[in-house]
Order: C-alpha cells, then structure tokens, then sequence
C-alpha cells in the first residue's frame, strides 16, 4: 500500500501502510513471538475467537449487541463510562453508572436514531469494565495462547502493584480500591472514540471484536515526537479533527499505519505505538493490556521519565523535605501507578518465577528406565524454556543493573527496606553461598549424558544443583539423594556456618543487587554449559510457557 490520505472531519491523515493479518490456520507461537511480539510490531489475528462464551451469548443472529442478554445477566456491575463529546484534561470526562443504566442509554439512542436518524447530543462509551473480577464464574473467553506470557496480570491476581509500606502486599477480595487487573470489556454504539494515546505502563495490548467494528489509526513508537505540542508536553487529542499546525508543527510529517477491524478479529498494539480508536459500528470488545520480558524496558523507560518529572516538578522543596526521595517516590506512585520500589518487588518475583520455570522441569521427561535419557519432546521442552528463563532474566538484569544506579538505591544501598519472599531465589542465593561459586562436578540423576545440546547441559546442571539444596522438592521427583548435600554443606562437601546460610536464605527482600547477584550466578552456570550469551537476545521462543506467581 503507497502513501495514501484520509481526510476525517479537519484533519488530513497519511497512512501509510494497513496492519497485516495472520489467520489462525498459518499462526505458530514462535511466528508471533519472532515477528511480532520481539519485533514490536501490530498484526491482526483471525480465527482465534470462535470457541468464546461471549461471541455465542453477547451477540444477535443479526451480529449486533444482544443487549438484553447483557443487562439481565451483568446488570449490576458499577463501571466508568466516558462522555465522548466532552474532554477533561487529555481524556474523555467519565462518570459512574451501573451496566443496566447504559444499556438502558444504549437502547434508546438506537430507537432514536431509528426514528429520526439524527445525531444523539451525547455519545456515551462504557470503558476498561473490570469483568472478569466482577464475574469470574462466567467464562467469557480464554485468553489466546500468542497473549498468554502475561507478568503483569499474573502479578496483579496474586497482590497489588503499589503498597504504601514498600511490602508486597497480598490483594483482600472485599478491597475495591486496589487495582485488580488489567483485563477490560469495553461498549459503545456507532461513533464513540478513544484519543490519541499510549498504553499504561507502555504495555502491549490486544483487542478482540466480540461483535462490531474498529477503526484503527496507530503511530510507530519513532514517530510519535511529532505528535507533541510544541513545547513537547501533549499530544494532539483528535487525529480525525483539524489540528493546528503552531500548536503541533510535527503533526503533518507523521505517516500512519491503518486496521480495519471486524467481528471475530484481535489486533496486537505493541508497546509505545500510539493509537486512535473509532467504533463504526455498534461494538463489544475484550481487551487486555499485559507485560513480559519482551516489552518490560518499555515500562522501565517510561517509569524513569515519569521519576525524573516528579523530581523536577518539587525540587523547590528539597531542602526543607526530611525525605525528599520518599516524596518523590509517593507522588511518583501516585501518577504512574507504581515507584522504584513497587517495581523492584515486580521484577524481583517475575526473577523468581522465571527460575520456578527451570525447576518445575522436574523428571516428567526423562525415561522411566532411570537412563537419564530425553525424549524428543522432553529435549524440545528443556531446550525452549532454558531460552525462555534465560531470556528473561536477562532482561531484567538489564533494567536492574540500571536501577541499582538510581539515587534511591544509591542511598539506601542493599540494606533499603523492601520486604518480599522469593522462596526460588533465597534457594539460588543459598546455593550460590554454599557452593562459593565453586564449578563443582555435580552428579545426579538429572545430568544427562553426553547431550551436546548446551541448553539440555544447563538445565541438567541447574536442577542437579538446585535440588541439592532444595529438600522439600523430594516428594515430587523421587529419591535425589545422590545429588544432594547435607544442611550446613556446600556442594563441594565443604562446612558452611548454617548461620551464613539461613542469613544468605533470608536476603532476598526485592533488592537490586542480591536479585542481580542470583541472576548473574544462574547465567554463569548457562555460560559454562557452553550457552554463548550474547545469542540470548536473538532466541525465538516457539513454545508457549507463562509464569506464574507464587504468594508469599
């Protein structure tokens, strides 16, 4: 598709291209997470929706909204709604009513565009309606399996993001103040819009047509300065209305990227690609926002620019604050939804889980002769999620060396109090104490002989070692006696003061540099299994695993 213009209402858009399509007959995970998810860039899946709930119970046989259906059985759910028509701030001003209510709006609006076919004076849209909280019985959907590697929504069921106390902090079921998820329904008649914006915490998101139609026009992350003012604070708000070239002087260079989309279709929109949303039909739409390794320095970038904003904002008062840096990090907290220290906690439990992923590889492949031999399918599965585990504690290595950096870590150096149990990484760090580093020739039954595969090598020697200080694992994988040591020795036979070990098991409180110090003593343990580092980054995943988060 050559460069092309759409002209809606005063404004004049020049697309580019239109978002490519993957039906589900030529779909693969690795596909998706190669070209798309890794590469950052939008497509627009088909045929991934015919088995949900919602498409059979939500829709008409006419392929409308069964409204009807939705208000006898949702009704009561108390939601946000925004008046497309009148803006506060850099958004749609909302208001609360209950479903029924809407739908009560939505049925008459029909009615009366039916009899006059005039424009209503108000547009009413039904926004970000946490569903699956408010209903968790109803199956509405499944997530599709390209979305499933999903931190952010796995963290948000188990605790809260932000805690005021900087513990991580179990979520109650009677608490509706606290963030619950970020999994939405959204609903609204024929010509109700979102502005221009970004995702929260710059994640990915993607959206499924339950019925109804989308326009989409999406900016790539590298054009996006052009959509700001002048002075680089906002962006424009409406794309398909006239914008003014004095006020935003980059807006006419920016090319746009098209979607079309129509019932039963999901649009991928990758991390910080600006988009405007227009429903030209009557439509209901599922849609999640969702973090992982991929898109994570995403979140982190945009959470160092929203920190140094804060600090400019009050730097007036730093010499009268008694903690200017625990007021940076509250209002931080307060307009970005996390701080420092909320993300810390994050990252250190996706670490944690991510080295749960490795140990879970517990004897489910090996032959049941003891040969310690692989299946095929055995040596795909280890091979995958070595990549897997090792690709993302890279990533958040990355971001945590950076952090380890910052004022509030500097000051407080390891000893900041951040309160979190990560039981896999107190186990890494127990090992990492009592081994002393040391490359101990480890023999048990999880070493598999003679592979030449280095990612099979590493996790033979991960599990051999991991479960030589993990007791409580003897229950599920059978008799490990052989590989594993006795408390109070390292892996070498060597006595280690049980004091150091309990003390070394009780350090990992969310704190960058012990994170980062069982991190780099796991990538060590992959490098000398011949897993050369640097191809981490170019891995392709082709099996679809997600973490999962253990409450402390």
């Amino acid at each position: 598709m050559g460069l092309s213009w759409r002209f809606l209402g005063g404004s004049d858009l020049k697309v580019i291209s239109e978002v490519p399509r993957l039906n589900a007959s030529e779909y693969n995970y690795g596909l998706f997470w190669k070209e798309y998810m890794r590469a950052n860039k939008p497509v627009l899946l088909t045929g991934l929706m015919d088995s949900w709930r919602a498409c059979r119970e939500w829709v008409l046989e006419s392929g409308a909204p069964n409204l009807t259906f939705i208000a006898e059985n949702f009704g009561r759910s108390r939601v946000l709604v925004a008046d497309c028509g009148r803006k506060e701030f850099t958004d749609q001003k909302r208001q609360e009513m209950t479903v029924l209510q809407f739908i009560e709006y939505w049925q008459k609006l029909r009615e009366n565009r039916m009899e006059t076919g005039s424009q209503p004076d108000q547009l009413l849209y039904l926004k970000d309606w946490h569903f699956v909280k408010d209903f968790p019985a109803y199956c509405a959907y499944k997530t599709p399996e390209a979305f499933s590697d999903d931190w952010l929504n796995s963290y948000l069921d188990a605790f809260q993001m932000h805690s005021v106390n900087a513990e991580i902090t179990p979520k109650k079921a009677d608490n509706d103040n606290q963030c619950s998820d970020y999994r939405f329904v959204y609903m609204g008649p024929k010509g109700t819009w979102t502005p221009l914006h970004a995702d929260v915490f710059r994640s990915y998101s993607w959206s499924g047509n339950v019925c109804g139609r989308k326009r989409w026009f999406l900016l790539p992350p590298e054009q996006v300065h052009l959509s700001y003012d002048r002075f680089g604070r906002d962006t424009v708000y409406d794309v398909c209305s006239e914008v003014s070239a004095q006020q935003f002087p980059g807006f006419c260079e920016t090319r746009w990227i098209e979607c079309n989309q129509g019932p039963g279709e999901i649009l991928f929109v990758p991390s910080g690609w600006f988009h405007q949303v227009i429903n030209v039909e009557d439509t209901i739409s599922i849609n999640h926002n969702w973090l992982n390794a991929c898109n994570i320095s995403w979140a982190w970038k945009l959470l160092k620019t929203d920190y140094r904003e804060t600090v400019e904002s009050i730097e007036d008062i730093r010499s009268i604050s008694d903690d200017f840096e625990l007021l940076c990090q509250r209002n931080l907290a307060a307009n970005s939804g996390m701080n420092y220290l909320d993300f810390t906690i994050f990252l250190a439990k996706m670490a944690d889980s991510s080295i749960k992923f490795q140990s879970d590889l517990y004897p489910g492949y090996l032959g049941h002769d003891n040969s310690n031999e692989l299946s095929e399918l055995g040596k795909d599965v280890w091979k995958n999620n070595a990549r897997q585990c090792l690709f993302n504690l890279l990533q958040i290595k990355q971001i945590l060396e950076e952090m380890s950096h910052e004022e509030l870590f500097q000051h407080g150096g390891e000893s900041f109090p951040v309160g979190i149990s990560c039981k896999h990484l107190d186990l890494v760090e127990k090992l990492r104490v009592e081994s002393k580093d040391k490359v101990s020739a480890v023999v048990g039954q999880f070493l598999i002989q003679g592979e030449r595969s280095p990612e099979i090598r590493f996790v033979s020697e991960f599990l051999s070692r991991f479960f030589a200080v993990n007791p409580s694992c003897s229950d599920c994988v059978g008799n490990t006696t052989e590989s594993r040591c006795e408390f109070g020795k390292n892996l070498d036979g060597d006595v280690v003061e049980k004091s150091k070990t309990r003390k070394a098991a009780a350090e990992i409180s969310g704190r960058p540099l012990v994170v980062l110090r069982c991190i780099q003593y796991i990538i060590d343990m992959a490098a000398r299994s011949g897993i050369i580092m640097s191809d981490v980054e170019s891995y392709s995943i082709t099996l679809p695993r997600f973490l999962t988060v253990e409450p402390s």
